[in-house]
This record gives structure tokens, C-alpha cells and sequence, in this order.
């Protein structure tokens, strides 16, 4: 039998997300928010992850977010981490007011 070699260090993690045009890239919005906030050790786990892709929906998400982090995008502009995440606060007005610099203003952008 084969023996696994040690890891040393910290785990990979990887995220992948699913495909379904809109729909997908507003899950994954909401998933990348989700993992802003949650923190291990005192940081954020979306600052934990390794890899990331997607497909269809999914893909525009990972796109968006691997572009904008290279350029001055900071994730808490991108992910709008000052908003609350509280879902029963999601209007059409507050979407509506979301800014060009956000993910999900090209989740909810006619």
C-alpha cells in the first residue's frame, strides 16, 4: 500500500462554485461575503483559501473577484463588508444603491 506523505504546514483550501448564470454568481457573492466574515484564528477565511473557480455563474464570480484583488479593490470594498448581512435587510432600493466597485452590483446590474 501507498503511504500519503506528511503535510507540513497549513491545509490547502480550495472553493469551487457551482454554474447557473445569475443565480451562481449571486450565491457566490454571498458565499465570499459569508466567508469574509468568518473568522479563524482572528482571520477571515476567505484570506485562508488557496484556489478558487467556478463554472458558468460561478466562474463570473471567481473572475471578478481574482481580477479585482489585483488591482485596488480591497475585498472589504468588493464584498461591501460594511453592509450588514442580516438577508431580511436586502431591499431592490438597497441593491439598487450598491457601487460599481462591488461584486454585487454585477450580480443585480440590469
Amino acid at each position: 500500500a501507498k503511504k500519503t506523505p506528511a503535510v507540513s504546514g497549513p491545509p490547502t483550501v480550495g472553493v469551487v462554485f457551482n454554474g447557473g448564470g445569475n443565480r451562481a454568481l449571486c450565491g457566490a457573492y454571498g458565499v465570499l461575503r459569508g466567508l469574509q466574515q468568518l473568522k479563524v484564528d482572528g482571520v477571515s477565511a476567505l484570506d485562508r483559501i488557496d484556489v478558487m473557480c467556478g463554472n458558468s455563474g460561478g466562474f463570473w464570480a471567481t473572475t471578478i473577484f481574482s481580477f479585482a484583488c489585483e488591482s485596488d479593490h480591497s475585498n472589504e470594498t468588493l464584498l461591501e463588508a460594511c453592509r450588514s448581512p442580516d438577508p431580511t435587510l436586502v431591499t431592490n432600493a438597497e441593491l439598487e444603491r450598491l457601487g460599481p466597485k462591488t461584486l454585487g452590483h454585477a450580480a443585480t446590474w440590469p
